[in-house]
């Protein structure tokens, strides 16, 4: 019956109350037990890899140390070139040869300008002993044409004299009647035209054109020689001019130099001499220089290799003390996850405790599920027994309760049945009266024998 069953199952009426909490505390320490593998798994995975990661912070140790030896030779190699650098001064060298070369330019143009002096000083002597050669002609040519038109002068006289008593005979001659000329002997028929006399003046003039000509060439010739000659006074004068300045230049470069007297008088070939030795100087320096870029590039990269092997070494050591301090943390978490199981495992105990047995199976990894699963179930019918139980309860008290009434009823209807025994009436009045009595008391034999029924149950 179900209150056998409760009876029997009473010790455990306390599991089955806390059964969801039990089982829950039970899947806690299931999963605390799984996580705790879990957990077991990552620090020995993590503890296997600390040897390997040690060796690596050695080998980035080692790798760093090398970097930096790298980086300090050749930081010291750089050092040394520099050094051998400075000593070269390449910097006063290179300004000391531009120095010369500017001072060679300087002396180039003095000694060109001299030059070109000497050669326009001739040009001027050869023009200035020239000119009165020149000046001799033209004034020749001057008088040979004064002289040809006072000759021009006269011979037109005597010819206008003559053709004057030439025509007056020929006049005569028209005159007769034989009229022949006393020269020619020929007749003359007319007297002849001034045109006839023109032809002679012609040839004067030709011939003082010709010689107006050649003075007009020797004027020309001399003006030409006289232009000449300024010009070239002028060239002379702008070279002197020029020569003073640069030389004033030259003085003015030389002015603090404690070798002026030197560099004054030396000569172009011993500045190129001066300018070749500087010039081997300086392509030791360049040499130099060179290397110094080469040992720079050289520092440059060991820089980078020491900043990459460094940052190497630290990474690995972070690493390192990451996986430290996750091994830490995970066996704090161990700790902490075994004493939290520790702690369910009593709460279950607790929860457990008398209770058939239960107290030990629960903990067996092969009966656990089982166990669950018994528990679960057992729980479920004993609280549907009690909820049965509960329900019985009630109709049972219903039960009673009716039986109550009818008990009342009864006692009743007897009290007035005996009544009327006693006072020797009949109830005609009421129609099948001891039926409806036996009917009574059936049913209330039957209402009681469901109560005997339900409380069997």
């Amino acid at each position: 019956s179900v209150e056998a069953f409760l009876c029997a199952q009473q010790v455990n009426a306390q599991v089955y109350a806390n059964v969801q909490t039990i089982l829950a505390k039970m899947d806690s320490v299931v999963k605390g037990q799984e996580k705790l593998l879990q957990i077991e798994k990552n620090l020995s995975e993590q503890k296997d890899s600390l040897p390997q990661m040690n060796k690596r912070v050695e080998e980035c140790l080692a790798e760093h140390a090398a970097a930096q030896g790298a980086l300090m030779q050749a930081r010291e190699k750089f050092n040394e070139i520099e050094q051998s650098l400075a000593a070269v001064g390449l910097p006063e060298l290179r300004k000391e040869k531009e120095f010369l070369a500017s001072v060679k330019v300087l002396k180039e143009s003095v000694l060109q300008i001299q030059n070109d002096m000497n050669a326009e000083a001739e040009v001027v002597n050869k023009l200035k002993a020239d000119l009165p050669v020149l000046e001799a002609d033209y004034a020749r040519e001057v008088d040979e044409l004064k002289a040809l038109e006072c000759k021009n002068e006269l011979r037109k006289e005597t010819i206008d004299g003559a053709v004057r008593t030439l025509r007056a005979k020929l006049k005569v001659v028209l005159d007769t009647e034989e009229g022949i000329c006393p020269v020619c002997r020929q007749k003359v028929a007319e007297l002849p035209a001034d045109e006839i006399f023109d032809e002679a003046y012609r040839v004067f003039k030709k011939e003082l054109d010709q010689k107006a000509e050649s003075v007009k060439i020797a004027s020309d010739k001399l003006n030409k020689y006289k232009a000449q000659l300024s010009v070239e006074k002028k060239a002379y004068e702008g070279l002197s001019m020029n020569l003073s300045q640069k030389q004033t230049e030259l003085v003015a470069k030389l002015t603090g130099r404690q070798d002026i007297d030197e560099l004054t008088a030396v000569t172009l070939e011993q500045i190129d001499l001066m300018v070749e030795e500087l010039s081997g100087k300086i392509s030791q320096g360049e040499d130099l220089e060179k290397e110094r870029t080469a040992a720079l590039k050289v520092v440059s990269d060991a820089v980078v290799a020491e900043a990459r092997a460094s940052n190497r070494l630290t990474e690995n050591k972070a690493q390192v003390e990451g996986v430290v301090k996750s091994i830490a943390a995970a066996e704090t978490d161990r700790d902490s996850m075994v004493e939290e199981i520790k702690l369910t495992k009593s709460d279950i105990a607790g929860l457990l405790d008398g209770s058939s047995g239960w107290e030990n199976e629960w903990m067996d990894p092969e009966k656990s599920s089982a166990f669950c699963a018994e528990l679960t179930a057992k729980a479920e019918r004993y609280n549907e027994s009690c909820a049965e139980k509960t329900r019985l309860d009630s109709q049972i008290q219903s039960l009673k309760s009716m039986l109550d009434d009818v008990q009342v009823l009864r006692s009743d209807v007897q009290k007035v049945m005996s009544e009327w025994n006693t006072d020797g009436v009949s109830p005609i009045h009421v129609p099948d009266l001891k039926k409806k009595w036996s009917d009574l008391m059936a049913d209330v034999k039957v209402c009681a024998k469901s109560i005997e029924s339900e409380s069997q149950k």
